[in-house]
């Protein structure tokens, strides 16, 4: 059961709970009683929620001292660096580099978006696939000036171009409103004009912020949020054929990217140890801790299923 239903299934049993106690004490003949109603509602909540005690505890204990993966960038104050976090992802996405993943993030990452376009992504050569961070898109007329313009993410393989544009806290530049060209729409008229051979095959373009913030005016671009990203490759942590070092190597990745880009640290850690030992001392209280989650940790599962990889 999501988190999304577990709010929705409380919410329905305080709205049965509020209307029990308007009704008159005396029920008609026949007629549903609602207070075994709820109370059967919650049984089966807390049936449900029961069994992820152990792997609360699991992750509590790595939060309260045990360890979690390093998460080096955001040790390191670069926690909302963008070229930090553009490079980093450029290395776990490059099939050429030895992190021992192989094209597996690039396809995890990449998969639906090319389906929802009718692209098939077992026909992409992606183990020969190029990834380029910081790439010259070169530049293009804009008004009386000359402007270059940089891609944070090129990916080539086979006929496929797939061009990623990663923010962080800074803003697309360019305002629609004062007539200015726009920072996508200027990257796309700098790789149809300069990359005019590779613009009329199959192009894909990523736009990944925190929030899955929309384009100003360019529509080509496909908003994608970190919690997608994430999700996303943190399935691959269940690929038996890993070896032990890529599934470290990917687990640290995850962790980075949830201390960085969604900012899991300080009083979110703090209060999450504080729900996590509610819910082991009194499991009664996991469905609070779930609903919790749903509002402010979108990756909890992640952050229980990456725990569970990196201790066996």
């Amino acid at each position: 059961m999501s988190y999304t239903q577990i709010d929705q299934l409380q919410q329905a049993v305080s709205a049965i709970a509020a209307l029990q106690s308007k009704k008159p004490k005396t029920p008609r003949v026949g007629s549903p009683d609602f207070s075994s109603i709820v109370s059967q509602i919650r049984q089966a909540l807390l049936h449900n929620v029961g069994a992820d005690v152990q792997r609360y505890k699991r992750l509590h204990d790595a939060l309260a001292g045990s360890g979690v993966p390093l998460a080096a960038l955001s040790v390191c104050g670069r926690g909302t660096r963008e070229i930090r976090y553009t490079q980093l992802m450029r290395y776990f996405l490059s099939p050429q580099e030895p992190h021992g993943l192989g094209s597996r993030l690039l396809v995890a990452f990449l998969a639906p978006e090319l389906e929802a376009t009718g692209l098939s992504p077992h026909q992409v050569p992606w183990e020969d696939a190029e990834v380029h961070a910081e790439f010259g898109l070169g530049a293009i007329e804009v008004g009386s000036k000359n402007v270059s313009s940089t891609l944070d993410v090129f990916v080539k393989a086979g006929d496929l171009v797939v061009l990623i544009e990663h923010k962080l806290n800074s803003p697309e530049s360019g305002s629609t409103q004062r007539g200015e060209l726009t920072q996508l729409r200027r990257y796309s008229r700098a790789f149809e004009q300069n990359y005019a051979d590779l613009s009329r095959g199959n192009v894909l373009k990523i736009y990944l912020t925190p929030g899955a913030r929309q384009p100003k005016e360019d529509s080509d671009w496909i908003a994608l949020d970190h919690s997608t990203f994430i999700s996303r490759i943190s399935r691959v942590l269940g690929d038996s054929s890993l070896t032990a070092i890529a599934r470290h190597n990917l687990s640290a990745f995850i962790w980075d990217l949830i201390c960085g880009p969604l900012a899991f640290a300080g009083r979110d850690r703090t209060d999450l140890i504080s729900k996590l030992t509610d819910a082991i001392d009194k499991p009664a209280r996991s469905i609070a801790l779930k609903g919790w989650c749903n509002r402010n940790l979108p990756n909890f599962e992640t952050m229980l299923r990456t725990v569970e990889v990196c201790n066996g």
